[in-house]
């Protein structure tokens, strides 16, 4: 059998063909547009720095001084946290579409990712165009950067984060005012709700319209305070100051097991969407009414929780 090889001159064309296919490519995912996201660091300059430090005293995380000496130089593990974040930053940027898809509203030109160390919190939104990451508790919660689930996971929590960004975005667009405590409450429900949807690795996560047994074990202990909670809220006469606190505690809060409305949420939404993610918009689209909507289309239809649920949103 004889095996003929093209000519040098049409291996040539083949290559050229192949490079115009790929320019191509490159032009329709315009990548021009690849700017969206800033990436800083404290270890940058002293504005980024400062920033930081601003940032975690208007949050209210500890008394900054303790930590100006802290905040200048990241440990080997932090550094390696650094680097697994700028090493997405493209993949991030393509992933903004499809995050913005369900709420219909812009973004300042530029989002900001700051990334510092010796806060609180290991990821976080401040004002309504900057994430931060804490590269210490990214580590303390979280382990090596370097390990094979940490790269999904980064992504997980820049999904978790930039939905806030864009859940802040349209309500800004959507004039919308929130009076009174059962309206912040049922807000926070939501909005964690959303970027915990996002967040939430295979694991808690539908499998052909059956939950995990791990989900139903916690959905199962959570359904309680969120039905308990949402009916004080929507009956709320004279709250005290403990009372209101003791009902927010653990809403957003906490080890995923202990958030009762932002896990419920999450996985009633995950639930609802299914593979079409385009049910999202209706999601946000919602509001506040969200959580009670979604409640009440999973407890049991017996449940006598159900015509306090349809009162409160007639309300």
């Amino acid at each position: 059998m004889i095996v003929t090889y093209p000519s040098i001159l049409l291996r040539i064309c083949i290559l050229l063909s192949l490079l115009v296919a790929w320019s191509n490519t490159f032009a329709q995912l315009d990548v021009k547009h690849f700017d969206t996201l800033v990436l800083r660091s404290v270890t940058e300059s002293d504005s980024a720095n400062a920033e930081w430090r601003h940032i975690l005293a208007t949050r209210n995380n500890h008394s900054v001084d303790s930590t100006t000496q802290l905040l200048t130089t990241f440990t080997i593990g932090e550094r390696n946290w650094f680097a697994l974040i700028a090493s997405r930053q493209v993949a991030w940027e393509l992933m903004l579409d499809s995050l913005a898809r369900p709420f219909e509203a812009n973004l300042p030109s530029k989002v900001t990712i700051i990334v510092g160390s010796h806060g609180v919190d290991d990821a976080f939104t401040f004002d309504g165009s900057t994430i931060g990451f804490d590269a210490s508790i990214l580590e303390k919660n979280y382990g090596n950067a370097n390990s094979a689930e940490n790269t999904e996971r980064i992504d997980r929590l820049f999904a978790h984060e930039m939905t806030h960004l864009f859940h802040k975005a349209w309500v800004k667009s959507e004039h919308m005012e929130l009076r009174t405590f059962k309206d912040s409450v049922l807000w926070e429900c939501i909005y964690e709700g959303l970027g915990t949807y996002r967040s939430l690795s295979s694991k808690w996560l539908p499998q052909e319209d059956s939950l995990p047994a791990v989900t139903e074990v916690v959905l199962d202990a959570l359904l309680p305070e969120f039905l308990a909670n949402i009916e004080k809220v929507c009956n709320a006469g004279n709250l005290t100051v403990t009372q209101k606190a003791d009902i927010t505690r653990n809403l957003s809060r906490g080890t995923i097991s202990k958030k009762w409305g932002a896990f419920t949420v999450a996985i009633w939404i995950a639930r609802f969407v299914g593979e079409d993610e385009g049910k999202l918009k209706l999601v946000v689209e919602s509001g506040i009414n969200s959580p009670i909507l979604l409640a009440i289309r999973n407890i049991p239809f017996n449940s006598p929780y159900k015509p306090l649920l349809m009162e409160c949103l007639a309300r």
